[in-house]
């Protein structure tokens, strides 16, 4: 539904950058630069149609416009697709497959993997430490027996898929015998 308000809006918006009768931009002229030089001319427009929201379908109308996949969007309309959080005061947001998450909803869904220590999902966006084609977090990098965080540069030993600091793969291979 549109107002009056919005009619002549429209028309301050439009009508002034149409040739009403062929329906296209009118070619400016030197008469109407704004530079002061009489050669100058302006560039043409470059609004041609009003903004739609992509979320809710109608026109966006609002002072700062939103813009995400390519989209123009309310403030309100623009949710992760999952857990219909709003995104405007997120930092960022992810598109995939025409769908918007929100961060935590993304990496959920499309993170790179699970820790190899704690079982739980890495977000793309984290810091993880590897050991051959085992994923960690950092915090979770660090001794199955003492818990002592490895830091790259620390001497640590590899077993199936536990890791121990020098010391107790020591007493590790004692114990099965090595």
């Amino acid at each position: 539904m549109t107002s009056s308000d919005d009619s002549t809006l429209d028309e301050m918006l439009y009508s002034s950058f149409h040739d009403s009768s062929e329906g296209r931009a009118e070619q400016p002229t030197p008469s109407n630069s704004f530079s002061g030089e009489e050669n100058s001319t302006l560039s043409p427009p470059l609004v041609a149609r009003p903004l739609i929201c992509g979320g809710c379908g109608e026109r966006v109308c609002d002072r700062f416009v939103l813009m995400a996949a390519g989209q123009a969007w309310h403030g309100v309309c623009l949710r992760c697709s999952q857990c219909q959080c709003e995104l405007q005061t997120h930092p960022s947001l992810y598109c995939k497959e025409g769908n918007i998450y929100c961060q935590q909803d993304y990496c959920r869904l499309f993170g790179i993997g699970r820790c190899t220590r704690c079982s739980q999902p890495i977000p793309s966006s984290s810091l993880v430490m590897r050991c051959g084609n085992m994923t960690f977090h950092p915090h979770c990098f660090s001794c199955q027996e003492c818990d002592v965080t490895l830091l790259p540069g620390n001497l640590y030993c590899v077993e199936g898929q536990s890791l121990f600091c020098q010391s107790h793969y020591i007493c590790y291979q004692h114990s099965q015998g090595q």
